[in-house]
């Protein structure tokens, strides 16, 4: 009778140790995820060695410049993003980063549409002016060019640490300016803008948008701000109409682009990439300058190209300025454009090395 006590007893002391070794707290859990999440990175990085590497950008370009206008003008012009590598998100997994690089190497496939593209370039063409925010600016009690600058320039910080693509970029530093245009922002409220504009252009435009959680991570703030961040996102979406169709520089330096490689001989085809990859690079650093953002996108895309694949001369001549463009407009934006191109690769001679990262 005594052993058979003694062996319930040890049976019930087992299964209780049993029920305590399967039931894990939160917290287990937590850190079991993050090593799992590590030894997925590992993974990834050691069969995907250029992953790390894919969204270095603006490597050398030093804070030095940040202090300099890069043409003669009234108002100080665009900063370069910190030239220190870029850390990804610490809420980000490289398997949805990994999804999304791959997701953006057929974005601007347009052969695909070769059937639409020059209706579709034409009709951007006559909207791009309706959702051009020209001095929006004018009326903030709060805001100036400095705060701007200094907005886009984290916002593009963000965008890099998340690995979305251009596109998203451009249209997320559209909507804030067409944000400024319609309401009065006080300067409390401009990480949260900019996250929620981020977030509506990333749904627009992505494969795999970020989440909620990714973005509140950039600001250091608890998960209860979600709510804050949804009514910020419909009070833009309201406010701006909910039209988010508003073509980009962007898009109409790959239109620009894509031509010319059609057109073009075998033997210049590798210089055009090499200067589309150029352009992309200015064309970014150009979204933290307020004069520039004032200039219709297409004509600050041609300006742009025109100056880069005008550096030789079998591949120069391939666009004219349109009788849609003012010849004084024109003159201006390319004298701008000209003006940054060469302090840049003035200030750095290996500013075609660091644009090999946008090179698609």
């Amino acid at each position: 009778m005594g052993n058979k006590r003694k062996r319930d007893k040890l049976t019930e002391e087992e299964t209780y140790q049993s029920k305590k070794c399967n039931t894990r707290s939160p917290s287990t859990d937590r850190e079991s995820k993050e090593n799992y999440s590590v030894d997925v990175n590992r993974k990834i990085i050691r069969h995907h060695p250029d992953c790390e590497n894919l969204h270095i950008f603006h490597v050398n370009l030093i804070s030095e410049f940040a202090s300099k206008p890069v043409y003669s003008g009234p108002v100080p012009c665009l900063t370069p993003v910190r030239q220190t590598r870029t850390e990804p998100s610490k809420t980000l997994p490289y398997s949805k980063r990994l999804m999304r690089v791959w997701a953006q190497e057929t974005y601007f496939d347009l052969g695909e549409i070769d059937a639409y593209r020059d209706d579709t370039f034409c009709y951007k063409l006559s909207i791009e002016e309706v959702h051009l925010p020209s001095r929006c600016l004018q009326h903030q009690t709060q805001m100036n060019e400095v705060l701007r600058l200094a907005l886009v320039k984290w916002i593009t910080d963000v965008h890099h640490r998340l690995y979305l693509c251009q596109e998203t970029l451009f249209k997320t530093v559209n909507i804030i300016d067409r944000f400024f245009s319609l309401v009065d922002v006080h300067t409390e409220s401009l990480q949260m803008l900019a996250l929620a504009s981020l977030l509506i252009a990333s749904k627009y435009e992505e494969v795999i948008p970020p989440d909620i959680d990714e973005l509140l991570e950039e600001i250091n703030v608890k998960k209860n701000y979600r709510i804050l961040l949804k009514k910020f996102e419909r009070f833009i979406l309201k406010a701006i109409s909910f039209n988010l169709s508003h073509p980009t520089s962007l898009y109409f330096l790959e239109y620009y682009a894509d031509v010319c490689i059609r057109n073009a001989d075998l033997s210049c085809i590798e210089a055009l990439k090499n200067s589309l990859a150029t352009c992309r690079l200015v064309l970014e650093l150009s979204l933290q300058d307020y004069q520039l953002s004032q200039i219709k996108p297409s004509l600050l895309s041609i300006c742009l190209w025109l100056q880069n694949i005008s550096n030789s001369k079998e591949i120069s001549g391939f666009f004219v300025p349109n009788e849609y463009y003012s010849s004084s407009a024109f003159n201006d934006c390319f004298n701008k454009v000209s003006w940054l191109i060469s302090n840049l690769r003035r200030r750095y001679p290996d500013l075609d090395t660091i644009s090999k990262w946008y090179k698609s």
